[in-house]
């Protein structure tokens, strides 16, 4: 009964750091006297999970459904002693599903969900256990309708 079915994922983990400039680190630690000498690399998520699953089968139906996964990554670095700008896990899943239908099956017809858990796209600092944003906003779900020919014999 799964013959149709595909399952698969992969997980990365990263760790990767940059050194702080000594003129930097000086105005950091005249605030902060345990600041580490590092920060995380710029735009780099410490861990990406992605996961997926397909279903096809003979008559020409096909779906996915996928999620996909971000760790918090460094947006903006600060000057001085402020805190950095973290842009946080934004939670993404999706759907497709296609029909090919017609003698040929060269017509298809598709229908796609894009962010179907509608989440929070959100950059913030933290300064002394206390969340501030920096931008907030829900992109929203993204709904398609499709129609195709293929040409090639």
């Amino acid at each position: 009964p799964l013959k149709n079915f595909t399952v698969g994922s992969n997980v990365t983990l990263i760790k990767s750091e940059a050194a702080i400039k000594p003129s930097e680190l000086q105005d950091i630690r005249a605030v902060y006297p345990n600041a580490s000498d590092v920060r995380p690399l710029y735009s780099q998520s410490p861990y990406i999970i992605n996961a997926f699953i397909n279903y096809q089968n003979q008559s020409g139906t096909q779906a996915n459904i996928s999620y996909n996964v971000l760790g918090e990554k460094l947006y903006l670095v600060e000057i001085g002693a402020q805190p950095d700008v973290y842009e946080q896990p934004f939670h993404s899943l999706n759907f497709k599903i296609s029909q090919r239908f017609g003698a040929d099956r060269k017509f298809k017809v598709s229908l796609a969900v894009k962010n179907i858990l509608d989440d929070t796209f959100e950059r913030s600092s933290e300064f002394e256990g206390t969340k501030y944003l920096f931008q907030s906003y829900q992109p929203g779900r993204n709904f398609s309708v499709g129609f195709s020919y293929n040409m090639t014999k």
